[in-house]
């Protein structure tokens, strides 16, 4: 599946020429299991909310194609925005992450450092297992990711390759249900710069 600038929601986004223009137009498709979605470069003023779980074998993954290799032969950064105007910020975080076995590569997620009486945060997920996210950066905010479990069951969460800048976290994981004792997330080759707090 395809999105990208020029795309129309109307479309059926299964080939670059058919993309759809935003994220949640390709998400509400809905995508399935097995799906990747190459996203072009440019800048989506959204906030993306999973709607689906991927498998074991089969994640849904979300690709930024910031070489241009599978979209527009282009390329460039491709930034996920909650802001209409790079200065009023609409939506609390980039992508809400709520579902099992989905991937992210490539992104550049930008969350607002002043939208007060909110936490917000580049990436939330609750009680979803077996996310992955590489070669990400994450800008402002509260942090980069929220990882939140409601009970003590730990899931398994991969960071790789990604730079967190600004914000009190880098990662965040927090249990409201009680400790987390062995949490499997693992972070690695990864690059902290200026958190004001351990996660």
């Amino acid at each position: 599946r395809y999105v990208g600038t020029g795309g129309n929601d109307a479309s059926d986004g299964l080939s670059w020429a058919n993309r759809k223009l935003t994220l949640n137009g390709v998400e509400n498709t809905p995508v399935a299991a097995g799906d990747t979605v190459y996203v072009g470069a440019g800048t989506y003023r959204e906030q993306l909310t999973c709607d689906v779980d991927g498998s074991s074998g089969s994640p849904i993954t979300y690709i930024g194609d910031f070489t241009g290799e599978h979209t527009d032969g282009v390329g460039g950064e491709v930034r996920i925005t909650a802001s209409n105007d790079d200065s009023t910020y609409e939506s609390r975080h980039g992508v809400i992450a709520n579902k099992d076995y989905r991937t992210f590569e490539g992104f550049t997620i930008e969350v607002s450092p002043e939208l007060a009486g909110y936490y917000r945060f580049g990436l939330v997920s609750t009680n979803a297992t077996n996310l992955i996210v590489r070669k990400c950066v994450f800008y402002w905010g509260d942090g980069g990711a929220d990882l939140i479990y409601t009970d003590t069951t730990p899931r398994t969460h991969l960071f790789e390759n990604c730079v967190f800048i600004g914000g009190y976290f880098a990662i965040r994981i927090r249990a409201t249900g009680g400790n987390v004792d062995n949490d499997l997330t693992t972070i690695q080759n990864s690059l902290f710069l200026g958190q004001r707090t351990a996660g």
